[in-house]
């Protein structure tokens, strides 16, 4: 397991409730209608759409994110900012470290930039994150939540995976991307996993502290690729049997 790390943050700032981490990677196509809809959820619900900062951590996007990025967030009066790669580019669990890291706020909520993740979860995340929540996972597989928008193939991998990973980690969907953290009361990864299940291993680092679970209606990809490859899935091979064996050796689970 990687080494873990506390991360000392201000405090919320008066015009301030949180942070949005959405990572990229040639998401030229999809980021538009995801700040729009962040957009519309932060003036519905929270009164003005600069209440949130959204943090825009790149993974070394080939094509037009970041202009995209930087037209769409100023037309929409949105607090954004551009974290750029560094070079050599990282992959998605050091861009999330790497965000978190530079948030202003304790409160943070992780989700994707092509708008599989319902930006209407912002505020039922914030309130259990206020209420006391170190981390707020949202799941697939509870009551209220679905995968029916996601291909047949990647349907059944997602679900072989979650069952494979649930007695190791105690969650109902193990594989979620949208996350909420209260920078608080959790222990961050010191050395970010291969791969791209970052909440996982920030679950598995964390399985002490209160951790909640909310329905996700996964939504169909709003354009662009997935980042699903078989590398991803050799990554997450290795994630799982690196927890299998520590959990083995502490005379746990297998």
């Amino acid at each position: 397991m990687p080494e873990a790390r506390a991360i000392d943050h201000p405090t919320d700032g008066s015009s301030l409730l949180g942070t949005l981490v959405i990572p990229t990677l040639n998401e030229a196509l999809c980021l538009p209608h995801t700040l729009l809809g962040i957009a519309r959820v932060l003036q519905d619900q929270f009164g003005h759409r600069q209440t949130w900062e959204v943090l825009i951590a790149d993974g070394g996007s080939q094509d037009n994110t970041e202009v995209v990025h930087s037209v769409v967030s100023r037309k929409l009066g949105l607090r954004t900012r551009w974290l750029p790669p560094p070079d050599p580019p990282e992959e998605l669990s050091a861009s999330l470290l790497r965000a978190l890291s530079e948030a202003s706020t304790r409160h943070c909520i992780i989700m994707d930039a092509d708008g599989s993740h319902p930006p209407t979860s912002i505020p039922i995340i914030h309130r259990h994150l206020v209420k006391g929540a170190a981390i707020v996972a949202a799941s697939r597989y509870i009551s209220g939540g679905s995968n029916s928008s996601m291909g047949t193939g990647r349907r059944l991998l997602s679900s072989a995976c979650a069952r494979l990973s649930q007695p190791l980690l105690g969650l109902s969907d193990p594989l979620t991307g949208l996350a909420g953290i209260d920078l608080k009361w959790i222990v961050l990864p010191q050395n970010p996993p291969r791969g791209f299940k970052f909440i996982a291993e920030l679950v598995r680092t964390n399985r002490n502290s209160t951790i909640v679970e909310i329905p996700l209606d996964f939504q169909p990809r709003s354009g662009g690729t997935s980042k699903l490859n078989p590398f991803t899935c050799y990554h997450f091979a290795r994630q799982w049997l690196g927890w299998a064996l520590s959990d083995r050796t502490a005379g746990g689970y297998i």
